[in-house]
């Protein structure tokens, strides 16, 4: 599968939302802690964080979507969305996982 293939089937806000969730993923080690109003801190303790709490919502919504459309659509289409649902909860897996330390610490969990 090529990436013009990736970018047919997913299509760009889809592509765009899973770049996103990917920066999330790669950020989530580094949050926490106290925040920090200057430099790169700045993302790190304010921003993504609650970007984080943002996408855990928007992300589900997008699979119950793409599972909605799945229901009434060609058999192509229908692989490229179960593809696209697939994708999307493994994200949604590891993007978890990557901020469950931060998530523990917000809720005080030990």
């Amino acid at each position: 599968m090529n990436a013009l293939s990736w970018f047919d089937d997913f299509g760009p806000l889809r592509l765009l939302l899973i770049a996103v969730v990917g920066v999330l993923v790669l950020l989530g080690p580094f949050s926490g802690g106290s925040v920090d109003f200057t430099g790169f801190a700045l993302i790190t303790t304010l921003v993504a964080p609650v970007a984080y709490a943002i996408f855990v919502f928007v992300l589900p919504l997008d699979m119950t979507m793409t599972a909605l459309f799945m229901t009434d659509t060609t058999p192509q289409r229908r692989a490229a969305l179960k593809r696209a649902l697939i994708t999307e909860a493994v994200l949604l897996g590891v993007m978890m996982i990557t901020w469950l330390p931060f998530t523990l610490k917000l809720l005080r969990v030990r």
